[in-house]
């Protein structure tokens, strides 16, 4: 009959790399999957106090008032209706539209008490409506602009081309 003997093992190396790890701390981390607690705790300090920092300047700076101005619509006609292409421009500034079918408009940009609008349209007077604190809605009506002619009008002698044949 035969015995079977055992003999000690050694540990094998994978076993020492084991205990190895264990006991060093480790330099090369795989952001976040292998982070030690310490560390975790320190960064989640870090960021809450970031986090702070920025909400406390954002507040700050929203006490400031900020004027965001006037947003400007409106309707243009004369004496039998509204106009259609009636052109409004910001003075001072290459801003601007012009009336729909209807004759309404919306300005499109926000506007400051003091601005002044200028209205125009061929054949009618020109028009400077200076924005107030409490302009929201304009109605203009435009009048016709009166032209003269001076000097008599030719009718005997008729019209000769320039041109010779």
């Amino acid at each position: 009959m035969k015995k079977q003997v055992t003999l000690p093992q050694k540990p094998s190396s994978k076993n020492k790399l084991d205990t190895k790890r264990k006991n060093t701390p480790k330099t090369n981390y795989h952001w976040p999957f292998d982070l030690e607690p310490k560390r975790i705790k320190k960064s989640f300090g870090f960021a809450v106090l970031l986090l702070i920092t920025v909400l406390a300047s954002h507040s700050t700076l929203a006490q400031v008032k900020v004027n965001q101005g006037l947003s400007i619509s409106g309707t243009v006609t004369d004496n039998e209706g509204p106009l259609l292409g009636v052109n409004i421009i910001q003075k001072g500034a290459e801003v601007g539209t012009s009336t729909d079918s209807k004759g309404q408009f919306t300005f499109p940009k926000a506007l400051q008490p003091n601005d002044v609008l200028v209205f125009t349209y061929l054949g009618y007077e020109t028009q400077e409506i200076t924005i107030t604190n409490n302009t929201t809605q304009l109605d203009v009506v435009l009048v016709i602009d009166s032209i003269a002619i001076r000097g008599a009008l030719e009718v005997d002698t008729p019209y000769k081309s320039k041109r010779t044949e």
